[in-house]
């Protein structure tokens, strides 16, 4: 993933979902998380920068879903979808560096493309264990990446992100 400099008040240069959502980008050994929420106000980004947050994994039918709360924004899950990735992004994210824990979030703000707030975490080496274990193993059920999908949709009608957060071990930063 190259998104060259990125800056808060910049523009993100990458694709992402034009709605409020998390999504995973494989970045080597680790990951980053966008969130996209619109309208975002200054004391939300503030919230996100500097507040309480909590980041959790919940696997649901080899599937990871990263579960972050920020009290003050919202609470999301991203689900993760080895198969879309190229061989070379899983190969760099499921055999990298096995001690790799640092997690970027960028919260974007989806009317404006703007980038309004950047924070990095360190995760526990059990929270990305699970989450590259789940992804192993979904390489090895799943013979696509639309069945996944469709697993993944399926999960989401059942489960909320409350309910998929009550179900993990969750981080706290502040």
């Amino acid at each position: 993933m190259e998104w060259g400099v990125l800056q808060v008040g910049g523009k993100f240069p990458a694709n992402y979902r034009k709605y409020d959502s998390a999504a995973l980008a494989l970045d080597g050994p680790t990951f980053n998380v966008v969130l996209s929420v619109g309208g975002i106000t200054p004391k939300e980004a503030q919230s996100f920068c500097k507040g309480k947050l909590r980041i959790g994994a919940a696997v649901v039918a080899s599937i990871p879903f990263v579960l972050i709360d920020c009290p003050g924004l919202a609470t999301f899950d991203a689900p993760l979808n080895i198969l879309v990735e190229s061989q070379k992004s899983r190969d760099g994210f499921l055999a990298g560096e096995p001690e790799a824990n640092l997690v970027s979030l960028f919260l974007v703000d989806n009317r404006t493309d703007i980038i309004r707030g950047m924070r990095s975490v360190g995760c526990t080496i059990d929270f990305m264990r699970t989450i590259k274990e789940a992804a192993f193993d979904q390489a090895a059920k799943y013979a696509t990446a639309d069945e996944v999908i469709k697993q993944i949709q399926a999960i989401s009608t059942e489960y909320s992100t409350d309910r998929l957060i009550k179900r993990a071990v969750m981080q706290v930063f502040k």
